[in-house]
């Protein structure tokens, strides 16, 4: 199946905190743009080039990559910023993102002063960026490659991938400073959380569709200091390319809202009627209707409640497209 190729993605959804609201319980956030970023400093590299070479050694070039790209349908790929390329593009008044010309030296972040990077699969095989007409970056490769979009409304990780022999798993080496932490938040997402436990980031569910918009198998894991994509292209009947994740390209105003102790017990334990009354209260405490997304979340979040009361603390609820899950918390307002 060489020359067959499969487009992959990874997206985050970072935003920059603005203050509180009633007390310690609000806190309002504009999405800026970001990449994936996760745990504490990252210590090892990501898959050796032998790792990632397939058999046939297949090689995507830049050209093979914009043709897959150009294939996708609708608004699954961003555009690019203006004056976006190789070297520093700025995305917002405290937000920033620098596309370097070596893949090997990693994607780098700035949002409100807090520096991420990210280093790209296989970049220690990979080649120099190449400039798209569009201003995506690709760095060609063998078996896959990977592209840069920096975008107005966020950052998007591709992964170009050529033919059966191609790996499934992508391993993105990723650093924070020291304290910031990788969270589950539920229904597939992950929160990264700052030095105060505050989400600065978000990584929505992955998944995938190939070019008939029928499903491909994804996920993301957590595995050490590295966060993974696995991409299940070999499974019979798909039809390349395959891009994967649109959701974290949402950019608006993100809301969390924090549950005292009783309210995170209510949340898992309470009948459905109080559940139900909680997402209202929720909806009125962030200015925003709740309810129905509440609703529809609500096995996520009494899952992710259950085991954050079990753990002493509480359960702080991610309000985006509807809602994204929830993470724990220990401060004042928890007790």
């Amino acid at each position: 199946m060489a020359g067959d190729v499969v487009a992959t993605l990874i997206g985050v959804l970072p935003h920059e905190l603005k203050g509180n609201q009633m007390g310690n319980r609000v806190k309002l956030g504009f999405a800026a743009t970001g990449v994936a970023i996760a745990l504490t400093i990252a210590t090892g590299g990501a898959a050796t080039a032998a790792d990632l070479t397939t058999e046939d050694g297949s090689y995507v070039s830049a050209e093979d990559t914009i043709s897959a790209l150009q294939g996708v349908s609708g608004d699954l790929v961003l555009d690019p910023a203006g004056g976006a390329g190789i070297g520093t593009v700025q995305l917002s008044d405290t937000a920033s993102v620098t596309v370097p010309a070596d893949p090997s030296d990693g994607i780098a972040l700035d949002s409100d002063g807090l520096g991420v990077s990210i280093g790209l699969p296989g970049s220690d095989a990979a080649g120099s960026g190449v400039v798209q007409p569009d201003g995506t970056v690709t760095y060609p490769g063998n078996g896959f490659s990977n592209s840069v979009v920096a975008s107005d409304e966020g950052l998007q990780l591709l992964t170009t991938i050529s033919g059966s022999d191609a790996p499934t798993k992508y391993e993105y080496d990723v650093a924070l400073p020291a304290g910031a932490a990788l969270r589950e938040s539920g229904g597939g997402t992950l929160a990264i959380l700052d030095q105060g436990g505050n989400p600065v980031a978000m990584v929505l569910p992955a998944w995938a569709r190939d070019a008939n918009g029928v499903a491909v198998t994804t996920h993301f894991a957590v595995e050490g200091d590295k966060l993974v994509q696995y991409v299940d292209h070999r499974q019979s009947g798909v039809a390349y390319p395959v891009v994967a994740d649109p959701q974290f390209a949402w950019m608006g105003v993100l809301p969390t809202v924090k549950l005292n102790r009783s309210e995170t017990y209510n949340m898992r334990y309470s009948a459905m009627p109080g559940k139900l009354a909680l997402c209202v209260s929720l909806g009125g405490v962030a200015g925003v209707a709740l309810a129905v997304p509440c609703a529809a979340s609500l096995a996520v979040l009494s899952a992710k409640a259950g085991t954050i009361y079990a753990s002493g603390k509480c359960m702080q609820v991610l309000i985006g497209p509807g809602i994204l899950g929830g993470v724990e918390y220990k401060d004042s307002y928890c007790r």
